[in-house]
């Protein structure tokens, strides 16, 4: 087993992690109390403005082919796939209610994980990095990681079908495939489950030296 760590590196991530600790609780406590205030019907004349990536494909007819009635066959237009962000104004009470409870899950996700990692990094800076609870907490992380990488995307989705029609594009149309559920996120998340079985693996060759010692 080695000793407490005190390098430079443990000291700046357990200050950057404990900022993100506290930003996480600040977040998590305007999002309870902006969900407390839409469902108790607190009136918002002015409705909830917020910025948001919409996923479209644009078809372009091709300039020489675009005579007034000529009919363009799908094949031969350009189709642009991309992402435009858009300014939507939640007036509506049900989109309110729903925004606020995305946004709830997904900063005490955000907690959650940060609250594991500080758990984590305290174990290593005391020099037990093979504690049987770091898999425990690394598996907690990854399922967290698993969990909120489809529901963003999700909720990606359900913003571009809603508010499609804000877009003054002509030719503009929803370019929803799989790449929206996050794959990155749920590579992550399987990756850190495969750390925490590596690190069960560690826990186990850990006690067994301390038993033999």
């Amino acid at each position: 087993m080695t000793g407490p760590s005190r390098s430079p590196l443990a000291r700046t991530l357990s200050f950057i992690l404990a900022a993100l600790l506290y930003l996480c609780l600040a977040w998590n406590a305007v999002m309870l109390a902006f969900l407390i205030a839409v469902i108790g019907g607190i009136k918002m004349p002015e409705g909830v403005v917020v910025m948001t990536p919409l996923p479209v494909a644009v078809t372009y007819l091709k300039e020489s082919e675009s005579s007034p009635g000529t009919v363009i066959p799908e094949e031969r237009a350009i189709v642009v796939k991309g992402h435009t962000d858009i300014i939507v104004d939640f007036k509506e009470k049900q989109d309110r209610v729903i925004l606020a409870v995305v946004m709830l899950i997904l900063s005490l996700g955000a907690l959650l994980i940060v609250r594991e990692l500080r758990a984590i990094l305290r174990e290593v800076k005391s020099g037990r990095p093979f504690s049987a609870e770091n898999p425990k907490r690394l598996k907690r992380i990854g399922w967290l990681v698993l969990a909120l990488g489809p529901l963003e995307g999700g909720w990606a989705m359900w913003m571009a079908s809603r508010f499609l029609d804000r877009l003054a594009i002509p030719g503009a149309t929803l370019s929803i495939n799989l790449m929206m559920i996050h794959f990155d996120s749920i590579l992550l998340g399987l990756l850190i489950l495969l750390i925490a079985r590596i690190f069960e693996l560690g826990v186990r060759l850990q006690e067994e030296q301390d038993l033999t010692v």
